[in-house]
């Protein structure tokens, strides 16, 4: 062993699982760019694994998996037999960061981020990271348990977005200086796409299934565009979740053009199928999706919410933007949009102009040299 390997330090990424998800795939943008040379990293999850591990295993870092699978939302045995063995699963966190000799952890929300940084604690771990990637609203029991477990247990914490960083200081007290915002990063090359303008022909959504990424309003305002406005283009949910066979039921009935594709590994490539991008979120902490789809140059809106105005970085791109959950409005535009080629070309004009002053803060480059400052 070389003097180079001897002063690598130790990184030990804990995640939840490896499905298929911003989170997953924001850690696997920021290990797939770490120096080698200066970090030696494994990786460890506390529920089970998932599709993405296959990609997780091409970086070469040693995989361990911790804690039992659960099924989110759906098998409550397999929830609470992952609960009754949760103090194995602390345990063996502990044991791996003492054998492997930890300089430092790495974590994010959110059984990931509470077993993490405990065990980091109890096993003498200096430096405790949690990246903090949602707004989400917390039950009280898990509020408090994500206080004095997470949040003041961890050393730095890592917000994704200026609103992440709102929402840590407002839920929990949080001291500012504590919080670093780091936006997460996009490989341009592989994003960046030349479109011709043209008839739009697909309208779609890409991301989970569930409840607060707002697949119902995408549907609702699909069938809404259908009855009250006689337009039906074809229409895709990309993305798979909870919510799959309400939204099913909901819209076979109704829309004889939708399809459901579930899960996939490459994002690109369907956004190249779309011509006009829903992001209908009724709450993100960031939302990669808004990012890749305007450096793909999708026709685009999504709703009004905090982070989304905070990437757009313009108060006046009303034309981008539409009211939180409300599907009528969402129709209303999506029927201007299909019908006015003018409309079109305005949003097109905003978003090169997005792509041409706004997209250098999302740089993957950038974001990897901030995590290698930070974890440094």
């Amino acid at each position: 062993m070389n003097v180079n390997q001897l002063r690598k330090k130790k990184l030990l990424l804990v995640l939840n699982n490896f499905q298929v998800g911003g989170v997953e795939r924001l850690m696997l943008d920021i290990l797939s760019r770490l120096d080698r040379d200066k970090f030696g990293v494994e990786i460890a999850t506390v529920v089970g694994t998932g599709p993405l591990e296959g990609e997780f295993r091409k970086l070469g870092f040693p995989i361990h998996l911790t804690g039992p699978s659960f099924d989110q939302g759906k098998r409550l045995f397999s929830k609470v037999r992952w609960v009754i063995l949760t103090p194995l699963t602390l345990w063996k966190l502990i044991g791996i960061m003492r054998r492997i000799k930890v300089d430092l952890v790495l974590t994010c929300p959110y059984q990931a981020d509470l077993l993490g940084i405990l065990a980091a604690k109890m096993a003498g771990v200096e430096k405790r990271i949690l990246v903090q990637t949602d707004v989400a609203k917390l039950s009280p029991v898990r509020r408090f348990l994500k206080k004095w477990l997470s949040i003041v247990l961890s050393t730095k914490i890592i917000a994704i977005s200026a609103a992440v960083k709102d929402y840590i200081v407002n839920t929990w007290m949080a001291p500012a200086g504590k919080i670093e915002v780091i936006y997460p990063g996009i490989d341009f090359e592989k994003f960046r796409a030349k479109r011709k303008p043209g008839r739009i022909s697909t309208i779609g959504i890409v991301g989970r299934l569930e409840e607060i990424r707002g697949p119902d309003i995408f549907a609702k305002a699909a069938i809404e565009l259908k009855t009250e406005y006689l337009m039906e283009p074809d229409i895709l949910f990309v993305g798979d979740g909870s919510m799959r066979g309400s939204l099913e039921e909901l819209v076979d009935s109704q829309l004889s053009k939708a399809q459901f594709v579930g899960s996939v590994l490459n994002v690109r490539e369907w956004l190249s199928k779309i011509d006009l991008l829903v992001v209908p979120s009724r709450s993100e902490g960031f939302g990669l999706i808004l990012v890749e789809g305007l450096l793909s140059k999708c026709l685009m809106v999504a709703s009004d919410i905090p982070v989304f105005r905070e990437i757009i970085n313009d108060k006046n791109k009303s034309n981008l933007l539409f009211p939180v959950g409300d599907y009528k409005i969402l129709a209303k535009l999506l029927a201007e949009i299909l019908k006015d080629p003018q409309k079109q070309n305005v949003l097109r004009g905003e978003i090169d102009e997005w792509i041409k002053k706004e997209s250098h803060r999302f740089d993957i480059e950038k974001m990897a040299k901030s995590y290698e400052a930070l974890l440094g």
